[in-house]
């Protein structure tokens, strides 16, 4: 998840140890959520809290979150802070930020399904392997807090509701609860994609940041890999995608292609069509001749590679295209 990684590094919500390192596979306690939800959200730490069991560096953001309505306890008098938190805990927390959960009864009978299921329709947990009790990594912390950012914000209404006890019979009512995204402040058509045609809807991270704050679609990063950029005021974040296949060594078309799963397009690459789909080093450079992505025949020259020992080379595939970059970076080892 490096692209919510840097976002959430650049706008200073999840910052790196004092050797720089992220620590991405590093578990995250209950404590360091709420710091990351004052973070996020701005809150200004400090106040009370009933909680008897938070350590005095995480006193101020505890509470501060609970003062907020972000948190809660385990009990009345604990925080339990210590305890890594799970994916449903830290999914509350940043639904809340939404404007989810501000009613009680909006988590009817079990709290954690109506967590998850909420989740699930705003698309919370994308690019997260996560189960309801799951401990959270920060990697993990990070895709969802990116998710939050670019999730509506939410304006929540209960309506109805009633209890009637009369001649020893109890009848109940649940309340209805609706759900309106929230608009931007001036009515007016804004987006933090860019090049979108914008809509008045806000999102969170339109609340939070405005302006500065803005997701500029598809790019290439400097060694032609596809990459989303993020715009934070003047700086530019820019992380590669994921990769569909990596190879260390050299490789040839028909394995490639094979490894993709023999894709439908009869040639999804060859030196014919593959114009600035291939490169080499950060340089756009022509497939070499016979190089293709394809069954071969007896009759074809099956010896062309491309890679080596030492370079990386990435396959990217366009699911709604079908079309492929290749990207070999060659790696060196020199001594100044």
């Amino acid at each position: 998840n490096l692209e919510a990684i840097e976002v959430l590094k650049a706008v200073g919500v999840m910052t790196g140890d004092d050797k720089g390192n992220f620590n991405p596979d590093k578990m995250v306690s209950r404590n360091e959520m709420a710091v990351v939800m004052c973070n996020l959200l701005g809150l200004k730490t400090g106040g009370s809290h009933p909680f008897t069991d938070v350590p005095a560096w995480a006193a101020p953001y505890v509470a501060a979150c609970y003062n907020n309505g972000i948190i809660a306890g385990v009990s009345a008098d604990k925080f339990n802070g210590d305890a890594n938190v799970t994916s449903v805990q830290a999914g509350l927390m940043v639904m809340k930020a939404l404007g989810y959960f501000g009613f009680a009864g909006e988590f009817g009978d079990n709290w954690k399904l109506s967590v998850v299921k909420q989740a699930n329709k705003i698309d919370l947990y994308d690019g997260i392997n996560a189960y309801t009790d799951q401990v959270m990594t920060r990697n993990d912390v990070a895709q969802l807090v990116l998710n939050a950012l670019e999730s509506n914000v939410m304006i929540v209404t209960e309506e109805g509701g009633l209890t009637v006890d009369g001649n020893g019979i109890i009848v109940s009512v649940k309340p209805t609860y609706t759900y309106t995204p929230a608009r931007n402040n001036d009515g007016a058509a804004k987006d933090y994609r860019g090049g979108g045609s914008g809509d008045a809807i806000m999102q969170l991270c339109e609340k939070l940041y405005g302006n500065d704050l803005r997701k500029n679609g598809d790019v290439n990063d400097d060694f032609g890999r596809p990459a989303h950029e993020w715009t934070y005021h003047t700086t530019s974040i820019k992380c590669a995608d994921e990769a569909t296949l990596t190879y260390t060594k050299d490789v040839k078309g028909k394995d490639i292609y094979a490894d993709l799963g023999k894709p439908s397009k009869a040639d999804v690459m060859d030196s014919a069509n593959a114009a600035n789909k291939y490169d080499l080093d950060g340089n756009k450079v022509a497939v070499p001749t016979n190089f293709a992505l394809k069954e071969v025949s007896a009759s074809d020259d099956d010896t062309v590679k491309i890679g080596a020992k030492g370079a990386t080379t990435e396959i990217y595939v366009d699911d709604d295209t079908n079309d492929v970059t290749i990207v070999t970076v060659r790696t060196y080892v020199f001594q100044a």
